[in-house]
């Protein structure tokens, strides 16, 4: 009773005049410049700002819904889903609309969208590509230095594959001449677009790259080789050494004859001065003792260096050097990384891995590699390998780095299952078939034992049989002849 006149008081309470009702919750206030927009958390993005800005287009394509503007003090992505408007890189616009939480930063969803019949020149911001790769920069109209290592069409774009020092990224061009007046592979170019990030379903960043609204936002910087195979040769020792005139991160070419070749995963070549991995962009059917001119962009590999996005060559037969057999210590210092080496361990197992790539796991001493082959799953089983077996194999060593870029192992890469030659075959009482045929020889030892065991027992209980029947037998006779008085004896 008490609490429902306490429920009551307070609801007469609550309408009395005088009494001030809840205040309705403010309108959130219309956010007028990009800057606003990004400055939002995720939950305050999704809380729906009404925005309204005046900028400028610095990406639009309404087939695939990439839909950029950037005003005085940032650039945003732009969500118009099924857009029936066009627009071109330039186009000054009112656009109207709330905020919303993207995939990785805040975002505009439109709702209105005003053209201004006016055309601006979006100011890009210098940046380089560590500085993009921070996330800092996503949607935002930047310029970027690099050299162009590759070219290509895909789904409607100009995909463009650029480095800068040791760092590589893609640019995406939306709108490009085909075929084009020029080609731009090798050519450092000053590219203007719109960062882009890659993210994961968490929002978390894993990468990025540059949309280019327009091939006319490629400017180059410096030509191209006419041919790359007119380049001067370098000595495969001397490339990405030292130079008193730097580097430029252009092609450089290198001849050599291939020591291994694996379509789509490794070209290996060797001069008389050293070894190196090629990564071809193309490559025609190669062989291995095969001359090739080749020309690449150099890059730090995990120990040496490798020539990536590369052109191939093909010059011939050429002479292949003999197989070196270093000590195992100076393979483990690094110093015959990509070379094509001899090497005797005793196999510890075997195993498929990816891309149809047999491993053979062995041991030198207490040390462990690895020796892989490709597309050879036949030709090994033939050999019946069985662990013990101790093997001679021949191969391309492929030194293996820590986080400091420290030889830590090693891996051998062969070119078929002829370069697996058996030594010694593994004794056939190996300690798993001793224990076996023990425990079969104890086995068979128990069961013999046991029926011997048998055996004197039954003898033991026939034999006990018998003496009590013969003791029933002597004792019925005696009592037949000691009251039998009616026998007569002759």
């Amino acid at each position: 009773m008490a609490r429902t006149l306490w429920w009551v008081w307070l609801m007469v309470a609550g309408m009395q005049p005088g009494r001030a009702a809840a205040p309705a919750e403010a309108p959130l206030p219309t956010l007028t410049q990009v800057a606003q927009v990004l400055a939002l958390s995720p939950a305050e993005a999704d809380r729906r700002f009404p925005v309204e800005l005046n900028a400028v287009v610095t990406c639009f394509e309404a087939r695939t819904e990439l839909f950029f503007i950037q005003d005085d003090t940032a650039g945003i992505f732009v969500s118009t889903p099924r857009p029936t408007f066009a627009l071109k890189p330039g186009d000054a616009v009112v656009l109207k609309g709330t905020s919303k939480a993207g995939r990785y930063s805040p975002i505009v969803m439109m709702s209105e969208i005003r053209p201004l019949g006016e055309f601006r020149r979006p100011r890009a911001k210098v940046v380089t590509m560590d500085e993009l790769a921070t996330g800092h920069e996503d949607s935002q109209f930047v310029e970027i230095e690099a050299v162009v290592r590759s070219e290509v069409e895909h789904w409607g774009h100009l995909v463009l594959d650029l480095a800068s020092g040791q760092s590589t990224m893609k640019a995406r061009v939306v709108s490009f001449p085909s075929p084009r007046d020029r080609p731009l592979t090798d050519v450092r170019v000053r590219v203007r677009g719109v960062a882009a990030t890659h993210y994961n379903e968490k929002g978390q960043l894993t990468g990025f790259h540059l949309i280019v609204p327009d091939y006319r936002l490629i400017a180059p910087v410096s030509p191209p080789a006419s041919d790359p195979f007119t380049l001067p040769v370098t000595e495969i020792s001397q490339v990405m050494t030292y130079s008193p005139r730097g580097r430029s991160g252009h092609r450089l070419r290198v001849q050599g004859v291939v020591t291994v070749w694996w379509p789509g995963k490794a070209l290996c070549l060797k001069d008389a001065t050293g070894s190196l991995l090629v990564r071809p962009h193309w490559a025609p059917p190669l062989y291995v003792g095969q001359r090739l001119d080749v020309a690449g962009f150099p890059r730090a590999g995990g120990y040496s260096p490798v020539l990536e996005e590369a052109v191939v060559r093909t010059l011939g037969p050429g002479v292949l050097s003999p197989p070196k057999t270093p000590p195992l210590e100076k393979v483990l210092s690094g110093a015959y990384d990509y070379e094509l080496i001899e090497l005797e361990g005793t196999l510890e197992g075997e195993e498929t891995a990816a891309q149809a790539e047999q491993v053979l796991a062995l041991q030198v001493g207490n040390r462990s590699f690895r020796a892989l082959a490709r597309g050879q799953a036949a030709e090994l089983r033939a050999l019946r390998l069985k662990r013990g077996t101790l093997l001679r194999l021949t191969g391309v060593c492929v030194v293996q780095v820590d986080d400091q870029h420290r030889p830590s192992g090693f891996e051998l890469w062969l070119r078929s299952a002829q370069d697996i030659a058996v030594l010694r075959r593994p004794p056939w009482w190996t300690p798993g078939r001793l224990a076996w045929t023990s425990l079969l020889m104890a086995g068979a030892a128990l069961t013999g034992f046991g029926w011997v065991e048998l055996r004197r027992r039954q003898v033991e209980r026939r034999t006990d049989a018998v003496r009590r029947h013969e003791q029933a037998l002597e004792a019925r006779y005696r009592d037949l002849f000691e009251n039998a008085n009616d026998m007569i004896f002759t």
